[in-house]
């Protein structure tokens, strides 16, 4: 904590105020604070081993914090209540804002990969079908805090560039 609070007291020429700068070391330094609390505190298994806030997931007595689109999917595979969703609904689920249609399907194969490390269910891969959340309960995830404006629905229509198949018709 020392070290970052003395980092924080040589960047004084980036912030316009002093008292900005005061500011900031008292939020580090409470933020040090609550982190040494949290780890001395005897680690007990919660009720639902879910933090939907905090995108994080209790396994092996500790928390895991889960990354977005490896959340994402996390979160697909509990809407699809243990039924088989296949790799191209997840694609199209992570990906469905990239006008270029997103990175490869294949890496819906790493984000499982990752996420079964982590996850307290088993998720199953069901051969040339696709995947499902086994032996999970528990609530639903909170309603979707992302929704789709009308200027991000018209951005998607007409930013599109056309399908690869039409482009790479002529060659």
């Amino acid at each position: 904590m020392d070290d970052l609070v003395e980092r924080l007291r040589r960047i004084p020429y980036i912030l316009r105020w002093p008292s900005q700068h005061r500011e900031i070391i008292e939020i580090a330094k409470a933020a040090a604070e609550r982190l040494e609390g949290a780890s001395a505190a005897p680690a007990r298994t919660p009720a639902v081993p879910i933090d939907w806030q905090l995108r994080r997931l209790w396994r092996d007595g500790r928390w895991h914090r889960i990354p977005a689109m490896e959340w994402r999917v996390f979160e697909a595979l509990v809407k699809a209540r243990g039924k088989v969703v296949s790799r191209e609904t997840l694609h199209r689920d992570l990906y469905w804002r990239d006008p270029c249609g997103g990175a490869n399907i294949k890496t819906i194969d790493i984000y499982l990969s990752k996420l079964r490390k982590h996850c307290p269910w088993p998720i199953r891969t069901v051969f040339r079908t696709g995947v499902f959340l086994e032996g999970y309960d528990g609530p639903e995830p909170p309603a979707a805090e992302r929704e789709v404006s009308l200027i991000d629905a018209a951005i998607c229509r007409f930013v599109a560039p056309a399908p690869r198949s039409r482009l790479m018709a002529g060659r």
